[in-house]
């Protein structure tokens, strides 16, 4: 049976790279360690590390469970210090990142929450691209992330919380023609760049129709796009339906036809669990985006029902 002592032998000869390297650092006699090894190999049915004169790494399968075990391990670990905190209210730092587009529709709602219900909590927002919001997650720069998907990104756990239609902005309602095809021929576009989320789910369903866009103007952020549009030259595709409000020099939003969609998820790190602090944010972010769903009042916005435990 699997145990942890093995699991964190493993872990010391894959960063190690060597058994001899693992053995002096762990206090383990090296035959020892091998032949630990060697039995975790055999109980799991595949081979973990490649052999050689110059060391060892580990395999495919290797590099599974070596990311698997090290969550694994770290879960143990923090374990004492959730015991001692968990009769306590929560307090800490907790660093919130957000896609620049979920931050115009959520922070306020959010900040304003969790001040709130968790006086003892310091949040610090961080607004910025999907992508950049996941790297830094997985980077363990940023605790808790709301961002856009297309596809699961990887190195995260996530909680899909509800999908959104992109809908077209612009800052005159006669530039405005929901079909795509249409826009294409008659109105320069601004985007983000070919790696943001919104733009690959765009270039997929583009594809689909045998069609190809190149965007007249490239911008990263929310309200960069938002300047390129009240230019009154450019259009822009964006996973939000409505206008900030008391805002007059922009035409209302039309939804894209034919339609796209991209999946608004909650994410933190898959190999560290969050904090209590960091858990107690998450409660509130998820309590605020439904509510904000299900008011009705985000437009092309569709919950995401949890899956039923069986």
């Amino acid at each position: 049976m699997l145990n942890l002592r093995h699991l964190s032998y493993f872990v010391a000869v894959v960063e190690a790279g060597s058994f001899s390297r693992a053995a002096q650092l762990i206090y383990v006699a090296q035959p020892s360690l091998s032949q630990r090894i060697a039995s975790l190999e055999a109980e799991l049915g595949t081979v973990l590390l490649l052999r050689s004169a110059r060391g060892v790494r580990p395999t495919a399968q290797g590099e599974v469970l070596y990311r698997e075990a090290l969550a694994i391990l770290r879960r143990v670990e923090a374990l004492p210090t959730l015991m001692r905190d968990s009769s306590a209210e929560p307090a800490g730092i907790v660093v919130l990142g957000m896609s620049s587009t979920m931050a115009s529709i959520f922070a306020t709602n959010i900040l304003k929450e969790c001040a709130a219900a968790l006086p003892k909590v310091r949040i610090v927002l961080k607004s910025s691209d999907s992508e950049t919001i996941a790297t830094v997650i997985a980077d363990r720069d940023v605790d808790l992330g709301l961002v856009f998907e297309t596809d699961p990104l990887p190195r995260l756990a996530r909680r899909p919380l509800y999908r959104q239609r992109l809908y077209l902005f612009a800052a005159r309602s006669e530039m405005l023609e929901s079909r795509i095809d249409v826009i294409l021929t008659k109105n320069a576009i601004v985007l983000p760049p070919s790696s943001n989320v919104l733009r690959l789910a765009l270039d997929r369903a583009l594809a689909a129709q045998g069609l190809a866009i190149q965007p007249r103007t490239e911008a990263m952020t929310y309200s960069d796009i938002l300047s390129a549009v009240r230019t009154g030259t450019r259009i822009a595709l964006l996973p939000k339906g409505e206008i900030v409000c008391g805002t007059t020099d922009l035409a209302t939003p039309v939804p894209m036809e034919p339609p796209v969609y991209l999946t608004g998820s909650m994410v933190s790190s898959d190999e560290y669990p969050l904090s209590r602090p960091a858990d107690a944010v998450a409660a509130i972010v998820e309590r605020v985006i439904v509510g904000g769903v299900t008011s009705g009042a985000l437009r092309g916005a569709e919950l995401i029902a949890r899956p039923v435990q069986s």
